[in-house]
């Protein structure tokens, strides 16, 4: 095995630090979605946020393909169960 060299390393987290960025923008985007269609529906609630955040952080952060997407919707909505439950 070798020490990884200073670009290398910097690769490495620089492709970190984008995902977790993604992860935050999809986050911001979902909420911001579902703040917009609760409002207009009249049903928001702390649960629903929750879901929407973990559901656009995975949907972002996996790079907004239909892969993360799938992935996303499902954690989004186990979230909102488990809290709901709370």
């Amino acid at each position: 095995m070798r020490d990884l060299t200073t670009a290398e390393i910097e690769a490495v987290n620089g492709a970190i630090l984008a995902n977790i960025g993604m992860g935050i923008a999809g986050a911001a985007g979902a909420m911001g979605a579902y703040s917009v269609a609760g409002g207009i529906t009249g049903d928001l609630t702390g649960a629903g946020f929750a879901g929407a955040a973990v559901g656009g952080f995975v949907f972002g952060a996996g790079g907004f393909n239909h892969v993360s997407g799938t992935v996303g919707v499902a954690a989004g909505a186990a979230t909102k169960k488990i809290v709901s439950e709370c």
